[in-house]
């Protein structure tokens, strides 16, 4: 996969991020966290999928793992799960 392929969506998956975690400093940190997981193999990009749509899906895999890792208080966890239950459904 081309990483100028993944930059384009860059923008977009920050904007997400922060939506999710309220800030953006925590936005960005999570998205960093998320790419030094997949260097590290901890994490894969699914290669039968659109790469918006991959990253996204690890972007989730990621953050479901720090969710349920308890690396965020449950303040902030609380706050996460009410904001993904606002989100629409559609992309």
């Amino acid at each position: 996969m081309p990483t100028h392929d993944i930059a384009r969506h860059l923008p977009c998956l920050r904007r997400y991020a922060r939506a999710l975690t309220g800030s953006q400093p925590h936005g960005d940190a999570t998205v960093q966290a998320m790419f030094a997981s997949l260097l590290a193999d901890r994490l894969v990009l699914a290669a039968d999928l659109p790469v918006k749509l991959a990253l996204f899906q690890a972007f989730h895999a990621h953050w479901r793992r720090e969710l349920n890792g308890h690396s965020i208080d449950s303040e902030a966890q609380s706050g996460a799960e009410r904001r993904l239950q606002s989100l629409s459904p559609e992309f």
